[in-house]
């Protein structure tokens, strides 16, 4: 049978159709594959390139880890991705959700309806609410070998990288001589007054710390004392959140400490994989607030918060080695 262009071809290079409905079977028998590919429809073409980004896209996909156990509570996005079923938008999705409030145990996070139910059986025995990680990385030797991608995000930053890990410490405190319980507006105006007090040293951690140029915006008023006491020759330092998912709040915390550090603040930024949630002021190495403020004119002026302010030399050496090991230079 002498092969003819099909009429109904719905490319001009086919030489092997004879009507257009030839089999691919039959294609691929007489070896000639770039005719069997273009006497194919456009549809037909697109699911074939469909189909070969599929594969490739599994091929190069994180893979999940079968043994162990992942605290869902202080997992990174990336760790969280590891459980199966958990993609990074589930995975934003959970951490979003436990800054508001832990996650207490499985009816809690079913409860959320953070994960499907059909995902369930496979994840229940990987997942703890308490304690530390207990699993091997199955994307370890991917992970060093984009280590210089990874290398040139952190040069991006301006900012001092801590270590990529959790304290996960208890420690008493035995010798404290004061705690004052500070609820809602309280709590700016004791910090306010501690901190204009400040002779030596001021460390402060915040999740956001949100400014205007309204002068009455009492973050801002914060700033400006902190600004003061820098260059009064005060050590002052903070520590500040950097988000994959809140940009928003990065790009303003950026923002504010490229203005501090053009008054002599030191700032600094932890690792981009955790969270840093902590709103902590120590001051002169004694004093300590903690709690539930941040330093937002909203936190500070009406919100429903709760603070400790808590005079203990043993708690705030704790805490200035908390900050030392989320922030090294």
């Amino acid at each position: 049978m002498t092969s003819k262009k099909a009429k109904n071809c719905p490319d001009f290079r086919c030489e092997t159709c004879e009507d257009g409905r030839i089999s691919s079977v039959s294609r691929l028998n007489q070896n000639n594959f770039l005719s069997f590919f273009f006497c194919h429809t456009f549809m037909q073409r697109s699911l074939i390139f469909a189909l070969v980004f599929l594969l490739i896209s599994n091929a190069a996909y994180s893979k999940n880890i079968s043994t162990g156990s992942i605290n869902i509570n202080t997992a990174t996005a990336y760790q969280l991705t590891l459980l199966p079923g958990i993609g990074k938008a589930t995975a934003k999705k959970i951490i979003i959700s436990r800054e508001k409030n832990p996650i207490l145990n499985k009816i809690d996070l079913l409860t959320r309806r953070l994960i499907r139910s059909n995902y369930w059986e496979n994840l229940e025995p990987l997942i703890s609410y308490t304690g530390n990680h207990q699993y091997d990385d199955p994307n370890k030797k991917r992970k060093a070998s984009s280590s210089n991608k990874s290398n040139q995000k952190k040069k991006y930053h301006s900012s001092n990288w801590g270590k990529n890990f959790a304290i996960n410490k208890a420690i008493q405190i035995d010798n404290a001589e004061k705690i004052v319980l500070l609820t809602d507006g309280s709590f700016f105006v004791h910090l306010s007054n501690a901190l204009n007090q400040a002779k030596k040293e001021i460390w402060l951690s915040t999740f956001v710390f949100k400014t205007t140029q309204n002068k009455h915006n009492k973050a801002v008023q914060i700033v400006e004392i902190l600004k003061r006491k820098a260059k009064q020759g005060i050590d002052v330092k903070l520590v500040l959140e950097q988000s994959e998912y809140h940009h928003d709040l990065s790009e303003g915390n950026h923002r504010l400490a490229n203005h501090l550090r053009q008054h002599k603040i030191k700032v600094f930024f932890d690792s981009m994989d955790n969270t840093m949630h902590s709103k902590i002021v120590v001051i002169d190495g004694k004093q300590v607030f903690l709690g539930s403020h941040n330093m937002t004119d909203s936190a500070l002026r009406r919100n429903h918060e709760a603070s400790l302010m808590i005079i203990s030399s043993q708690l705030s050496k704790e805490l200035i080695h908390y900050f030392e090991s989320i922030a090294k230079e």
